[in-house]
């Protein structure tokens, strides 16, 4: 003990040590009490992103990763999906974490990557954080509709020469893990569900195959 040093100290400083043992073992077991299931397993897919770069499946593996499903000609909720993107991305990048976001589109013939990345600087997306995905429209059906289990449906207009047509999908963000497995499907209009995807998200990449 050092000379002048009152013995309490030394005792306090002990408790005051314990005590942030016991707190940091706490949240140890908590977060390993988090249970995700594994709905799916993300199909191969190989697209371009806003700078056309070649996105796979295999890029993507390694990430854990949230996705959505938007067209650039939808002026209700795929602006509102987009925002709450932009949301994630400024708390992903807060937390430092790796999280990647992808948005895929649903209308691949209207949506280039030229139109993607003026979209994407819209939003002011970190093209190294946040990738706007466009590929073949053969793999619509087998990527979003069999792959990720989201609806859309084209409704062709009334008048035959018309080109516009709506394309009608959810609010759903799903997380995807490093094995590109589905993990979970969150209601992105609801924000304690964005919390919950950001919490899941953050756990698995601290716990990869969990």
């Amino acid at each position: 003990m050092k000379q002048g040093m009152p013995r309490v100290v030394y005792i306090l400083a002990a408790v005051a040590a314990l005590f942030a043992a016991g707190a940091v073992f706490a949240a140890f077991k908590r977060a390993r009490r988090i249970e995700l299931p594994v709905l799916a397993e993300v199909p191969a897919f190989a697209m371009r992103d806003q700078l056309n770069r070649p996105v796979t499946t295999a890029d993507l593996r390694g990430h854990v990763w949230i996705a959505d499903f938007i067209f650039l000609s939808c002026k209700a909720s795929c602006p509102k999906l987009t925002e709450r993107m932009k949301g994630l991305q400024a708390r992903i990048l807060q937390k430092h974490l790796t999280t990647k976001l992808v948005s895929i589109t649903v209308d691949p013939e209207n949506d280039d990557p030229p139109a993607l990345a003026a979209y994407a600087n819209t939003y002011g997306a970190d093209a190294n954080v946040w990738r706007f995905l466009t590929g073949p429209i053969e793999q619509l059906d087998p990527v979003v509709v069999k792959g990720f289990k989201i609806q859309y449906e084209k409704i062709k207009p009334i008048d035959p020469d018309a080109t516009l047509v709506n394309i009608m999908h959810g609010d759903w963000f799903v997380l995807v893990d490093q094995q590109s497995r589905i993990r979970g499907y969150y209601d992105s209009t609801d924000a304690s569900k964005m919390d919950a995807l950001l919490s899941h998200a953050e756990f698995l990449g601290r716990y990869p195959g969990k």
